[in-house]
């Protein structure tokens, strides 16, 4: 149980049970309503809960003794989140519930900013029609009628699990055992075998290993060097609370807390320097360190989240790539990593428009190439599609004598590379659907001609009552990157190059030739 939840162990036939009542208190906002009230109110309210938890030995032959713990109203804030496995019941889900007869998905997007998305459906339904990417989103939960209605009439799975089914005293040990059994089984092969690209770290010494790593990488950010380490509440939460948050832990600034409008690793590395990083230890961080709710300006000890638990960040350790998200640890398939590896090195080419600068920015690298007479400068002419005003829509970058849409980014944060994806696709899209768009852009080239004496452009664009031919159009995504410190290699982190993968495949799809070319600082 988790130190201080106020639980109390009862007595019980079978394992142990612990019991908890909140005996009422008065909530945050009855006090504000009192003061709206005015004193001849009586505004005397009071909030109460409960919850149990009930551990399970279960006993198999030739197999290690396991508990397993059923919690009842709010007994599972009362558990040691250290103690939990994690995916138990997203692999009983897995290994019974076939593709076809989903109802729920939730997953995320492991990229710089993540994108969390509950889709729910109204019946069962197959895993295709939820629109999930199966290489760049990672499954967190799944929810729908297991082939076996003797289980329960539904399940839903995560860490915990769910069981839509009334069951008897007797039936539980049973049921345990058959639900442990079922967490390991390998039935999930056949519908979701894609789950196994990204892979759970279950030896607790790698896991100690890469988290230090992680703790080493914070103090990078300490010192004020770039990383790509950030942060992400791992639930998806509800939209109607508000996320006013407080980070709290050992040898951070005592007194008062600074409350922040939101996670931002930003904000956690500022209370890190103010206070005392150099004496804080791994275990300490692990333990302590993490990011609490606030309402009505007073921080909730009961709805916070470890600080490690929201922390996303991707790293090479002995030659492997280990991605850290939601409180754990994944390893990347090696099948998995060859295919995107294959894929990225299929759209970078020998021949290249730069292949080194001395710019120290983007916009530096930019003035660089305008001095190019083959490339027409493009950057901050602003396009709005037709019925969407403000959108502000880049054509390109450059715009190239062979027909190139460049588009440029300094690519040292993961965020503006996938920016970067998004932007070549959404300009390109318009370019090729909306005339509007397409009058605008030729208007923009003509007039950067006048601008810098130079010619030919404007006659390599389509009318802009004609959509044009894409397979006359290539996109180039062009970025500035230093080679990594270790490997002196010049490259992109894996997950960039899983979002890259979505967005080639989408301009490829409409005719679009697609190039990455890495410009080395040096």
């Amino acid at each position: 149980m988790r130190a201080g939840s106020g639980f109390h162990e009862e007595p019980a036939e079978i394992g142990r049970l612990y019991v908890g009542q909140n005996g009422g208190g008065s909530p945050r906002w009855a006090t504000f309503l009192r003061t709206a009230a005015g004193p001849a109110a009586n505004i005397d309210l009071k909030s109460q809960s409960c919850g149990a938890a009930w551990f399970i030995d279960v006993t198999r032959p030739a197999k290690p003794t396991r508990i397993l713990v059923i919690t009842f109203g709010t007994g599972h804030l009362a558990l040691d989140p250290e103690c939990v496995e994690r995916s138990f019941g997203l692999k009983v889900v897995l290994n019974t519930v076939a593709r076809s007869q989903l109802r729920t998905l939730d997953v995320a997007s492991l990229d710089a900013t993540v994108i969390q998305r509950r889709t729910q459906s109204s019946r069962d339904i197959d895993i295709n029609e939820f629109g999930m990417d199966r290489y760049r989103d990672l499954l967190r939960l799944a929810a729908g009628t297991p082939s076996d209605v003797g289980l329960a009439r539904t399940l839903s799975g995560r860490d915990s699990l769910t069981l839509n089914r009334q069951y008897t005293v007797a039936e539980i040990k049973p049921l345990c055992a058959r639900l442990l059994t079922l967490s390991e089984g390998v039935e999930y092969e056949t519908d979701y075998k894609f789950i196994d690209n990204v892979k759970p770290v279950r030896d607790k010494s790698l896991v100690a290993t890469l988290d230090g790593l992680a703790f080493a990488e914070l103090g990078v950010l300490v010192r004020g060097q770039a990383s790509d380490l950030h942060l992400s509440i791992p639930d998806i939460l509800d939209p109607s609370r508000g996320l006013d948050v407080t980070y709290v832990g050992a040898k951070l600034k005592s007194g008062r807390k600074h409350i922040y409008a939101g996670v931002d690793v930003a904000d956690y590395v500022e209370q890190l320097n103010l206070g005392k990083f150099a004496k804080l230890t791994l275990d300490d961080w692990r333990a302590t360190h993490a990011i609490r709710f606030t309402e009505g300006g007073s921080a909730d000890p009961d709805k916070q989240y470890k600080v490690r638990d929201c922390i996303v960040w991707e790293t090479v350790h002995d030659k492997v790539t280990y991605v850290l998200f939601g409180g754990e640890w994944f390893a990347i398939d090696d099948d998995f990593y060859i295919e995107i590896e294959k894929d990225f090195r299929r759209l970078v080419p020998s021949d290249v428009i730069v292949t080194s600068t001395k710019a120290a920015n983007e916009q530096e690298l930019l003035a660089e190439l305008d001095k190019l007479p083959q490339l027409l400068l493009m950057d901050k002419t602003k396009t709005n599609p037709t019925g969407a005003p403000g959108a502000n829509i880049e054509f390109c970058d450059f715009f190239s004598l062979d027909r190139q849409l460049i588009h440029l980014k300094d690519g040292h944060a993961s965020a503006s590379i996938s920016h970067l994806w998004n932007q070549g696709v959404v300009g390109s899209e318009s370019f090729l659907r909306d005339e509007g768009f397409r009058r605008a852009a030729l208007n923009h080239v003509r007039k950067r001609q006048k601008e810098t004496s130079k010619a030919g452009f404007d006659v390599l664009l389509p009318t802009p009552a004609k959509r044009p031919s894409t397979s006359d159009f290539t996109i180039i995504y062009g970025i500035m990157r230093a080679p990594y410190k270790k490997t002196k290699k010049l490259d992109l982190p894996f997950f960039s190059k899983v979002s890259l993968r979505a967005a080639a495949q989408r301009l490829e799809d409409l005719g679009f030739g697609v190039e990455v070319q890495l410009i080395e600082m040096v």
